[in-house]
């Protein structure tokens, strides 16, 4: 697990391999909150190129799921 700053904050983000995909990268939805507006607007431009980079977030306790488990949430939505 890795820490992505954000507004002098850390939030952990990882990479899996989802098969048929590829290695994407998943963070948690505590970032999320943190970059999206209740409307839906990003909440900087430095937010918008930190979304584009992340495949889904997961709930913060997810984050430290095995592989396979996150593997698993994720393909469900896949």
């Amino acid at each position: 697990m890795e820490i992505l700053r954000f507004n002098n904050t850390g939030y952990p983000f990882r990479n899996i391999i989802l098969p048929n995909i590829g290695e994407v990268t998943l963070a948690t939805t505590t970032l999320n909150s943190k970059i999206i507006n209740e409307d839906g607007s990003y909440t900087s431009e430095n937010a918008r190129l930190i979304d584009e980079k992340i495949y889904y977030f997961v709930d913060d306790n997810e984050m430290l799921f095995c592989d396979k488990a996150l593997t698993d949430i994720v393909s469900q939505i896949s």
